[in-house]
C-alpha cells in the first residue's frame, strides 16, 4: 500500500493504450514516463522509495493521477480515443 505517493523521478516516454473503469469500454494512447520513482509512506508510517518500470510505471501514474482528479482522458492523444463494445471487441469504434 502506498500512503501519500509522490513522483520524485521519471525517466523516458512509453504509449501506454489505456483504459479505466471510471470510462468502461473506452480506451486510447497516453504518454506515461518509461520509468518513476516513487515516495511513499508505508503502513508503518516510515517513508520510502519505490522503482516501477514498464507496466507497473504505468498504473502508478494512472492511481496518482486520479489523487490529484486528473483521468487517463485528460491525457489521451488527439483521435485515439475508442469504444469497444463489450459483446463483440472486434468492433472497434473510433470517436
Amino acid at each position: 500500500m502506498l500512503i501519500n505517493p509522490v513522483i520524485i523521478k521519471t525517466k523516458g516516454i512509453q504509449e501506454c493504450d489505456e483504459g479505466c473503469l471510471s470510462f468502461p469500454n473506452k480506451y486510447g494512447k497516453v504518454d506515461r514516463p518509461e520509468e518513476v520513482i516513487v515516495e511513499y509512506t508505508n503502513l508503518e508510517g516510515k517513508r520510502e522509495k519505490l522503482k516501477a518500470k514498464g507496466l507497473f510505471a504505468e498504473c502508478i501514474c494512472h492511481e496518482i493521477d486520479h489523487l490529484s482528479g486528473i483521468l487517463f482522458i485528460d491525457h489521451v492523444k488527439p483521435g485515439t480515443l475508442e469504444i469497444i463494445e463489450p459483446q463483440n471487441r472486434e468492433n472497434k469504434k473510433e470517436i
